[in-house]
């Protein structure tokens, strides 16, 4: 691959071996507890939520774009959760990382044909795309291997501040016990360059589109904000713990997901050997990408699937999610981040209705509701203005 920092790209065993450690170190930090039915990551969440709305709150009935507002936010999030760091004015280097990120997807667009046909690299149009990823890489690989070096000198093995810090405390017994693994130094530098673009980007462009379907159908804008209203009240902001009550709020946020389609298309894997799949023989080492778009907006699943219907996800008032629904791929190898994903996507979206109407300026046409193909299904930029509810938070 032209990009993409790691495990994507690797063996079974190493799969196998590294998406289990992942799972394993995203529910140690989620069930650290910070005070009463919170853990760590909620109120890291949270602290990005509070710093979202007092933004917001400065730029009421003014036009905005929410994207450069929220990515700074969500890189926080996804900062600390890694490797404790954050957006800071007196730091360069965190914020040049944002840059390289987005960069990186925009670039990959142009450079993806060279995965396919290797000697387009040598042609100006692939060729610069191609080469400047590349030293994009080392530069991120550069920064990430810094903040490696600079845990490991602190390194508390009874205490793991955050995800390189279990790794490292993971590696070492490992090397300890001499046992074969395919944990390693380069390998941490990979999952880190994994994690924090794909949590960055999808997060980031998931929250875009949010805001584009709560502007394009008022109504149900309306409806999340009644519910919540009437579930939660004016007094305090949605938790987590808030999610079981709220169920249009909830399918709502499903919608988003099966409508935007941020990852249109799945990552590519290969058959391990001759295998048969809906009547069709693939042969070994087939290289399969997964239509996840032909997925979720096939007619036959989904009626009307261009219109947006929150109740497609609603039974009998409750949430009810087939079999086909699948924003994270699907399989043993879906994305390993998609509960963060949900629970971001759910803290933002659900605390911004909480405070906020959101409208689209006098004078602005309405967003457009077909995004560009790209790395990810991305919005075209668009503006919005936001006016403050009947609250007293903020």
């Amino acid at each position: 691959m032209v990009q993409g920092y790691g495990i994507v790209n690797s063996n079974g065993a190493l799969w196998k071996e590294q998406r289990a450690f992942l799972h394993w170190a995203l529910r140690e930090i989620g069930a650290k507890n910070c005070g009463p039915r919170r853990s760590i990551l909620e109120e890291s969440i949270k602290e990005e939520v509070d710093k979202f709305l007092r933004i917001l709150a400065h730029q009421r009935g003014k036009t905005c774009h929410i994207r450069s507002i929220v990515v700074r936010c969500v890189s926080n999030v996804v900062g600390s959760l890694l490797m404790s760091v954050k957006y800071s004015e007196g730091d360069s280097r965190f914020p040049r990382l944002l840059h390289l990120i987005e960069e990186g997807f925009r670039l990959l667009t142009i450079a993806i044909p060279v995965n396919f046909i290797p000697v387009l690299r040598y042609f100006p149009l692939c060729s610069y795309p191609y080469y400047k990823l590349q030293k994009n890489r080392k530069e991120t690989e550069s920064y990430f291997q810094e903040v490696a070096n600079d845990h490991r000198k602190s390194l508390n093995f009874e205490n793991a501040r955050d995800f390189i810090d279990m790794y490292l405390i993971r590696l070492n017994k490992i090397k300890e016990e001499h046992k074969f693994s395919y944990f390693s130094e380069q390998q941490l530098l990979q999952i880190l360059g994994d994690m924090f673009s794909a949590g960055l980007e999808t997060v980031t462009t998931l929250l875009e589109w949010s805001v584009i379907y709560m502007v394009a159908y008022r109504e149900v804008q309306k409806l999340v904000q009644k519910e919540m209203d009437e579930k939660i009240g004016r007094q305090r902001l949605p938790t987590l713990a808030d999610l079981p009550n709220l169920p249009y709020t909830e399918a709502t946020i499903l919608e988003i997901m099966r409508r935007a389609n941020v990852v249109a298309i799945g990552p590519a894997h290969a058959t391990l050997q001759e295998t048969e799949l809906g009547g069709y023989k693939i042969p070994k080492g087939t290289h399969i990408v997964p239509n996840l778009w032909a997925v979720h907006m096939d007619p036959k699943l989904w009626p009307e699937p261009e219109n947006f219907k929150p109740e497609r996800f609603l039974q009998d008032g409750k949430v009810h999610v087939p079999s086909y629904f699948m924003p994270f791929s699907v399989g043993r190898r879906r994305c390993v981040g998609d509960t963060l994903t949900k629970m971001e996507v759910f803290m933002f979206l659900s605390s911004m209705l909480h405070q906020f109407h959101v409208r689209i300026p006098d004078g602005e046409k309405p967003p457009e509701l077909n995004g560009k193909v790209a790395a990810s299904l991305t919005s075209i930029p668009y503006k919005v203005c936001v006016h403050l509810r009947d609250s007293l938070l903020l």
